[in-house]
């Protein structure tokens, strides 16, 4: 078999491709021990800009929890997640998912849609195209996820995580899985979910994180934010950096590449829960 046909029969099945098998469940009890790859949350604000740079490139580079079996939901490339399989998280039949940022590319919703049987909630204000029923279980949402309830950039419509959920009803429902790819909307997002509550009841958060603007403010106020979502019970089970958003920091040949977007798959573990 030559590599391109080897290559279209990964495409034409990967959705049941385990991404990665471990032999060593998650703890189901136990919280995993303190992350050594993301500082205390007071020691953030004394960092130089090369320290805070190495946090983030530390934190977005490793796993903190094991997931028995991951599987690939969507496109091998860019569009595509991993779903952690294991139980007590796998989405359950009357499972809900909400999927922040499309740009076209519906391959995760339908997926997820079909091989879990998930009601599919899809989002995305850039997209030219309105409200509509895409499928028996996708929902499409001219609609994107901010901090707050307003009009951003060319006109575009932006809610709350809460205001989201109370509009369509989902208050209090578990949500299954959260897929996040906002292009740095991410970080107002979860700051104001994280004030208000409204990443209760997430089994597992699929997390693109962008760091367009290399400073030492930004970097600050990011890295806060992903220490509050681990003080909140939420661990990395698969970490996986964008190839297409690394640059160099420097003229220095011996500096390494800054990279700019991480994906972080995370699970939530109640015994993490420290707020």
């Amino acid at each position: 078999m030559t590599i391109v046909m080897i290559l279209v029969t990964l495409l034409n099945y990967s959705h049941v491709i385990p991404a990665v098998i471990c032999h060593i469940a998650p703890p189901k009890d136990l919280c995993p021990a303190k992350s050594g790859h993301i500082p205390d949350i007071e020691v953030i604000d004394k960092l130089s800009l090369e320290a805070l740079r190495i946090s983030y490139r530390d934190y977005g580079s490793n796993h903190e929890i094991l997931c028995n079996v991951m599987l690939r939901m969507g496109n091998l490339g860019d569009g595509g997640w991993e779903v952690c399989d294991d139980e007590p998280v796998r989405p359950k039949p009357d499972c809900l998912v909400y999927s922040f940022g499309i740009n076209n590319d519906f391959s995760f919703d339908d997926m997820i849609a079909e091989h879990y049987g998930c009601e599919v909630h899809a989002f995305d204000p850039s997209m030219k195209m309105g409200d509509m029923r895409r499928s028996e279980r996708v929902s499409f949402h001219h609609l994107g996820v901010y901090g707050s309830n307003s009009v951003i950039n060319n006109g575009w419509p932006v809610k709350t995580i809460a205001e989201i959920r109370r509009m369509l009803g989902h208050t209090n429902r578990r949500i299954d899985v959260m897929k996040m790819d906002v292009e740095d909307s991410e970080w107002p997002s979860l700051d104001t979910a994280l004030r208000d509550g409204s990443l209760n009841n997430v089994t597992q958060l699929l997390l693109e994180t962008h760091n367009f603007d290399d400073n030492k403010y930004n970097l600050i106020k990011k890295l806060k934010i992903l220490h509050r979502l681990r003080d909140r019970g939420f661990r990395i089970f698969y970490a996986h950096k964008n190839p297409l958003t690394t640059k160099p920091v420097s003229k220095n040949r011996e500096t390494p590449l800054w990279v700019c977007c991480y994906e972080l798959q995370m699970i939530y573990l109640p015994a993490c829960n420290v707020v």
